[in-house]
């Protein structure tokens, strides 16, 4: 489960909006909070390939159109 206070996740529901409409990726924190998963649980799912994701250097960034896209297949099949 994502930790933090609920002032924090409303804080990066507002980032993970605010970076989508300027056409940036996700950080693995921002999916963590939308997914209710730790980061390192979300860093592992990208590295297994299980989660649309692109490695730039040694981080991880999320497409926020496939990442929704996925979440959207995951919650109709599962």
């Amino acid at each position: 489960m994502a930790k933090g206070r609920p002032d924090e996740q409303g804080s990066l529901a507002r980032e993970r909006a605010e970076r989508e409409s300027r056409g940036k990726n996700w950080a693995a924190r921002h999916v963590a909070d939308l997914l209710h998963l730790s980061e390192l649980t979300v860093k592992r799912m990208a590295r297994r390939g299980a989660i649309p994701a692109v490695k730039i250097g040694r981080s991880w960034e999320f497409p926020p159109r496939k990442v929704r896209a996925w979440t959207h297949e995951r919650d109709r099949v599962g």
